[in-house]
């Protein structure tokens, strides 16, 4: 995005850049937001936790309930961004991406938070596993497992957090880049074979 476009958009929502945890996806229970949000309340951060979705949904009302994350100042349902150079902007200067979709296979928002966000929490299933490998740090739905991991990676050295941002960009590159698909199917159709 342009800085000014991305700098007015961290001015409204009161965020400063790589300070915040960043979560983008559909609202819907199999996303794990309950979960996510109780565990997010535990931890004492000051880095606020960034929601982009769509709040006119009847589960927003339910999760309000459930979690009452309207009386902790830090979680922040921001709306929809349907400008993808923001978006893009938003995801490249969070501290970190939260991704707990349960379900579903090769999650479109999971391969732009690895090709985007430095940082990448994931809920530790085959299939989030399978895109990441080794390039993310993975929680379970295990009561205190994701506020205790929210904790860990606050105090993790910047080499390290570089190395897992580099892994993350790599594997998009080398595994759901068009030139890598393209490759892959060439492969198939002239050997028979994919690598």
């Amino acid at each position: 995005a342009d800085n000014e476009v991305f700098f007015n958009w961290l001015k409204r929502n009161k965020l400063e850049s790589n300070k915040y945890f960043l979560i983008v996806g559909r609202l819907v229970p199999e996303n794990n937001y309950k979960y996510i949000i109780d565990e997010y309340k535990k931890t004492k951060t000051e880095k606020p936790l960034v929601i982009i979705t769509n709040t006119k949904d009847k589960y927003y009302n339910k999760l309000k309930d459930q979690t009452k994350f309207n009386e902790d100042p830090r979680i922040l349902f921001v709306g929809t961004v349907y400008d993808q150079d923001l978006l893009a902007s938003i995801r490249t200067n969070a501290f970190s991406y939260i991704h707990g979709h349960e379900v579903g296979g090769t999650n479109p928002s999971l391969l732009e938070a690895l090709g985007a966000t430095s940082l990448n929490l994931l809920l530790d299933v085959n299939f989030n596993k399978e895109v990441a490998e080794d390039a993310a740090i993975y929680f379970s739905k295990q009561e205190n497992n994701l506020s205790h991991t929210i904790k860990e990676i606050e105090v993790l050295d910047e080499e390290r957090i570089q190395n897992l941002s580099r892994m993350a960009k790599d594997r998009i590159l080398n595994h759901y880049s068009w030139s890598s698909v393209i490759g892959d199917y060439e492969e198939l159709f002239i050997e028979g074979t994919i690598k």
